[in-house]
């Protein structure tokens, strides 16, 4: 549960869209000369510069000149400040999805690596075909899906304990329901009770940051 805690409730770069365009907003407000332009720019580009892997942070400095029509590179227009900003935005949502799939890695799940569980894990063998999105399972998926999980354990773990009062493993739709269109191809694996719990934790954090609908 340490895994779902962590996205729910921890922002990793402590800042949404809205925050950016606040912050874009005071410095274009304030100018150039002003001590908010100079503080904002210094807090937006300490955390850029890990965004764009660049020492020099060269991009965000671009990126914040076009936003806040101060750059002495290109003619300053609104245009181009708005897609400064959009480009700032898509940025760190690219980033956070980036540092979405790495947690869920080997590094916090046990035996997961990767993806984890935002595809099929490096325990997936086979699966049973999705019928859709629902999860209203017939006695037959499920059956498939616990032969298959008492044979090679949860997808994302290898755990062969389910964890669920039930005995039953948790038919797991991949890709995942919330990441892909209705009518999409899906397969059902098999999923721990924990793994799956995480997964939720996961899902509803990027949903929680718009990086999914």
């Amino acid at each position: 549960m340490l895994l779902a805690f962590y996205i729910v409730n921890i922002d990793p770069s402590g800042h949404s869209p809205a925050r950016i365009k606040e912050l874009v907003g005071e410095a274009t407000s304030g100018g150039i000369g002003s001590a908010v332009y100079w503080k904002n720019r210094s807090t937006m580009g300490a955390y850029f510069r890990e965004i764009f892997a660049d020492e020099d942070n060269n991009q965000f400095k671009y990126l914040f000149g076009l936003a806040t029509m101060t750059s002495d590179i290109e003619e300053n227009s609104a245009g181009k400040a708005d897609w400064a900003v959009q480009k700032l935005i898509q940025a760190e949502k690219d980033w956070e999805i980036s540092f979405a799939i790495g947690i869920i890695g080997d590094r916090l799940i046990p035996g997961s690596s990767k993806m984890g569980v935002l595809k099929p894990g490096p325990h997936a063998s086979k699966s049973v075909p999705a019928r859709g999105k629902g999860r209203d399972f017939t006695k037959d998926e499920r059956d498939k899906v616990n032969e298959i999980g008492n044979d090679t354990g949860c997808h994302t773990c290898g755990s062969t304990d389910p964890g669920t009062k039930s005995g039953n493993f948790i038919p797991d739709h991949q890709p995942p329901n919330a990441t892909v269109p209705n009518g999409s191809p899906q397969e059902l694996y098999p999923h721990c009770k924990s793994c799956s719990s995480q997964q939720g934790g996961i899902i509803s954090w990027m949903k929680r940051k718009g990086l999914i609908p």
